[in-house]
């Protein structure tokens, strides 16, 4: 349980910190993920049940 509670935690302050810029390409390099999961991590938090 501790492992996913990181992950969710990690996969928000990346979302979080997009947001905050204003740029996904900057936030993505920044903590080091593709695009393609900073997509995913938006999709899933839209899905309360999933991540929060």
């Amino acid at each position: 349980m501790h492992k996913f509670r990181r992950d969710v935690g990690y996969k928000l302050r990346v979302l979080q910190h997009a947001d905050k810029i204003g740029d996904v390409g900057k936030a993505c390099r920044y903590f080091g993920v593709a695009r393609a999961s900073f997509y995913l991590y938006g999709r899933l938090s839209r899905c309360k049940s999933i991540l929060i």
